[in-house]
């Protein structure tokens, strides 16, 4: 059987035609070389070739927002379980922020900003959840669940809210006796009995107001708002290491609550270890610079560093605040005199 005769390397392979030069790795005559070159795709390869370039960038574009999001989402649960809700509270945020339908997120959320006493961030992640379904047998459900009960305590009553209403809602401007009418036809109401501690505390009973909080924290005993009471309330007793028991008694529930940190500062100063207050201080700033118990602490510090610039220029910082008038009243009274904090 006769062999097909091979075809020359010198011929094109398109045409047959015979090369005049040395042919490259695919021997093409001049003519179908450019033909090829100028070989026309068609627009719909074009088009496919640009929506595959787009899904590319918006594949790209949307994995890297979601792994940003899984990331402070990790975060914020291993923030969560070491119980640090300060840390906790802004990686749920920044979830939030991205995906506010995001339930769980909103869930982990609401726990810790109840943790870090910030009733408005959690009022507003509960309105995110009220309605979505859970499993009522999934442990989030019933963290968030018990998170509720306990957050009735941190507002007032209906009842409470009456009396509240007669002072312009000013629970300053309640007097005593009204206190004691409420509470002796309400008891117990924590809210009521706290605010009337801290009205005892105003007039310098601190000894009442102290026997007033053990009775509140006997009923509900990490009731953070009695706590945080017992620590001026012992404080200004000179009882030292009871301050510290309660100090250490909200940073078991919450490792990085700043009220406590900075209450710790008044303690440490009150014993004279003005550069240990001063350290946490700064420790208590750096976590949040604008957060008014953490200011008036540096404030102190610094007036028993004698160093009456840098103090100066905290409290014109707290004057801006309009949440901060207690606390700067009280800085300004230890500053002046009035205010007897240590001998």
């Amino acid at each position: 059987m006769p062999q097909e005769e091979p075809v020359s390397s010198n011929t094109c392979a398109n045409c047959g035609s015979t090369l005049n030069f040395a042919p490259a790795k695919t021997p093409l005559c001049e003519d179908c070389r450019n033909l090829f070159m100028k070989y026309p795709i068609p627009n719909w390869i074009k088009g496919f070739g640009v929506f595959i370039v787009a899904v590319l960038i918006f594949s790209m574009f949307s994995l890297s927002k979601n792994l940003q999001t899984g990331i402070h989402y990790k975060r914020g649960l291993i923030a969560a379980k070491s119980k640090n809700y300060f840390t906790a509270e802004k990686e749920f945020r920044e979830v939030v922020t991205k995906e506010p339908s995001y339930k769980e997120a909103q869930s982990h959320l609401l726990i810790a900003a109840f943790y870090n006493d910030d009733l408005q961030t959690m009022n507003n992640a509960f309105e995110k959840i009220k309605g979505e379904k859970f499993d009522q047998t999934d442990d989030l459900f019933n963290e968030v669940d018990m998170v509720l009960s306990k957050a009735v305590n941190c507002i007032p009553k209906d009842s409470f809210f009456v009396v509240m209403q007669k002072h312009s809602t000013d629970i300053d401007s309640i007097p005593e006796a009204e206190y004691i009418s409420y509470l002796g036809k309400n008891n117990p109401d924590l809210f009521a009995a706290t605010a009337y501690a801290g009205l005892l505390q105003d007039g310098k009973r601190y000894r009442e107001s102290d026997s007033l909080l053990s009775t509140i924290l006997a009923i509900e005993p990490e009731y953070n708002r009695a706590l945080s009471l017992k620590i001026p309330a012992k404080r200004e007793q000179n009882q030292i290491d009871s301050a510290y028991y309660y100090i250490d008694q909200l940073l078991k529930i919450n490792h990085e609550d700043i009220y406590a940190l900075s209450s710790k500062v008044k303690v440490l100063l009150k014993e004279k270890k003005d550069e240990e207050a001063f350290q946490l201080a700064k420790e208590c700033l750096s976590m949040d610079s604008k957060n008014v118990y953490a200011l008036g602490s540096m404030a102190l510090a610094y007036h028993f560093k004698n160093d009456a610039k840098d103090r100066d220029a905290v409290i014109s910082t707290l004057s801006k605040d309009s949440t901060a008038t207690g606390i700067l009243t009280y800085v300004k009274d230890v500053i002046s005199g009035k205010e007897s904090f240590r001998n």
